[in-house]
C-alpha cells in the first residue's frame, strides 16, 4: 500500500520532473487558451494540461504495470491507454494517475 511519504514524493517528482522540457506558453492565444483546462506550476514556467491527458507519476521508475516500463513522471495521451490498462494502473499502488478534463 502506498503511504503518506510516496505520495509526497510523487507529488513532488510531477512538481519537478513532470513534462520537464516544455516550453512556458503563451495563453494569448484564443485557440490555447479553449484547450488548456490546467496548468502545473513548476518553479520556472507553467505547463498547460488539456483534456484527455493523463500524468502517470511511478514511484520506482523502471516499475511495469499494463505493458509498459514506466518512467519516474509522464504525460500521456488517454486514449493511448486500453480501459483494462488504466485500470490495472488505477490499482497499482506505485502509481498516481491523474486525469486532466
Amino acid at each position: 500500500m502506498a503511504t503518506k511519504k510516496n505520495a509526497t514524493t510523487a507529488v513532488d517528482v510531477a512538481r519537478d520532473e513532470a513534462v520537464t522540457s516544455a516550453p512556458e506558453h503563451d495563453l494569448s492565444s484564443t485557440e490555447e487558451a479553449k484547450t488548456v483546462t490546467a496548468h502545473l506550476l513548476l518553479a520556472d514556467r507553467r505547463v498547460p494540461l488539456k483534456a484527455g491527458q493523463l500524468l502517470i507519476i511511478c514511484a520506482s521508475p523502471g516499475f511495469r504495470r499494463a505493458g509498459i516500463e514506466h518512467e519516474r513522471s509522464k504525460l500521456w495521451e488517454r486514449r493511448a491507454f486500453t480501459a483494462e490498462q488504466i485500470d490495472q494502473m488505477r490499482r497499482e499502488p506505485l502509481l498516481t494517475l491523474i486525469e486532466v478534463g
